[in-house]
């Protein structure tokens, strides 16, 4: 799924066959409105979003007839046809953020009770979202992470209404595991030694 997302304008008065038909090429029905917008209809590209796993509250940038615009999507709507239009809200400028914000691990994981060691990957995220919405921290509780267990950006649970870029989604967060410790070509010959006299 892209970030960015291009917006193919339609006519607000469609029939119910040219409608099916943009719908059977692929395209979505949308919606977009604003406080200081007219309401405006268009359509996504199926290719660039999978519109049934959109979150609510989750942002895109969209590109319309060139102009770069901010859309937080907001709820699933059956139009008169039986075909669902996408609601977007259209986000000011002044209110829309993008901005790192800190990752604070709380808690002893299962795997540190162990021994292992607890690899942090990223000490900040990247978040985006409504100014008022997006935390000055982000907390994550590492205490049921064990040994060998990885965790993704798409694990985290974000505030309502944030979200990151959906190309974040598989970056890893943090790990845990056994410390490498360094052993010399001789030790693992006697390491392999032993064991098979063993």
């Amino acid at each position: 799924m892209k970030d960015f997302l291009t917006i193919v304008p339609r006519k607000r008065y469609m029939n119910k066959r040219q409608l099916q038909e943009k719908v059977e090429a692929g395209l979505i029905p949308v919606v977009f409105f604003g406080h200081n917008v007219e309401a405006f209809y268009g359509f996504l590209l199926s290719r660039e979003i999978d519109i049934a796993n959109v979150e609510v509250g989750q942002i895109f940038d969209l590109d319309y007839c060139g102009e770069v615009l901010h859309a937080q999507f907001k709820e699933r709507e059956t139009n008169a046809f039986g075909f669902r239009d996408y609601k977007f809200e259209i986000v000011d400028d002044g209110d829309f953020m993008e901005t790192r914000v800190p990752l604070i691990t709380t808690g002893v994981s299962l795997g540190e009770k162990k021994g292992a060691t607890l690899y942090v990957a990223r000490e900040a995220l990247l978040l985006r979202g409504r100014r008022g919405d997006i935390p000055e921290q982000l907390y994550l509780d590492v205490s049921l992470v064990d040994v060998n267990q990885k965790v993704f950006m798409n694990d985290l649970e974000l505030p309502k209404g944030v979200h990151f870029r959906k190309s974040q989604s598989g970056e890893l967060v943090l790990e845990c595991k056994y410390k490498f410790r360094d052993m010399t070509l001789l030790d693992a010959f006697n390491q392999s030694w032993m064991q098979e006299a063993i």
